[in-house]
């Protein structure tokens, strides 16, 4: 999932908190979320700085120990549509792709909360936006990325039940596994004795 394709869904899912999200949509609306923040601020500075009447008010309220009410209602009224366009545009849709994510690892939206334990919490959210989502279905829904390909297990044991093509691969790899050492180990030693 590209760039623009991650932020369109990110924005059109943002009032869905079931299903699952890919490790890219997450990362692109992240990466999404800083450089628009970084823009909406260089925007406020740039204003800030070129605005004569917002230097003269905040030369006036250092002067005088208190800033005109007039300029301080406006000050709150625009820091009010800021809060709210920062929640709509990136806070709600954000916390939904997360959770999404989070499904996508078959962990509950309550894993959110980590990031309440300082420090370690922040890490270990950190890890679990890192890790793949699992293979196949879930109980959050199906797989994110249909086009996901099966993990290879580290050890035999973890493999699960082979079906198939495959179940009929294993079990001759297994006898001519179990022949060889047969040939090789035990008929020496009985023919020695």
């Amino acid at each position: 999932m590209g760039f623009a394709k991650a932020i369109i869904h990110c924005y059109g899912n943002m009032l869905h908190f079931s299903g699952r999200a890919r490790r890219s949509e997450f990362w692109w609306f992240m990466l999404w979320t800083i450089i628009a923040g970084m823009a909406a601020g260089a925007a406020i500075g740039y204003y800030a700085i070129n605005s004569p009447e917002l230097a003269y008010q905040m030369q006036q309220a250092q002067r005088y120990g208190t800033a005109n009410p007039a300029f301080v209602e406006q000050y709150r009224y625009y820091a009010g549509y800021y809060a709210a366009a920062n929640l709509i545009l990136f806070w709600l849709p954000g916390l939904a792709v997360t959770i999404r994510r989070l499904h996508d690892t078959d962990r509950s939206g309550a894993w959110y909360f980590i990031q309440l334990i300082p420090i370690i919490g922040a890490i270990w959210f950190f890890v679990l936006m890192c890790l793949p989502g699992t293979y196949g279905n879930n109980r959050f829904g199906g797989d994110s990325a249909p086009d996901r390909k099966r993990p290879v297990p580290s050890h035999p044991a973890f493999a699960g039940a082979l079906e198939g093509e495959a179940r009929e691969q294993a079990e001759v790899a297994r006898r001519a596994e179990a022949q060889e050492y047969y040939r090789r180990h035990v008929l020496p030693s009985i023919q020695k004795a």
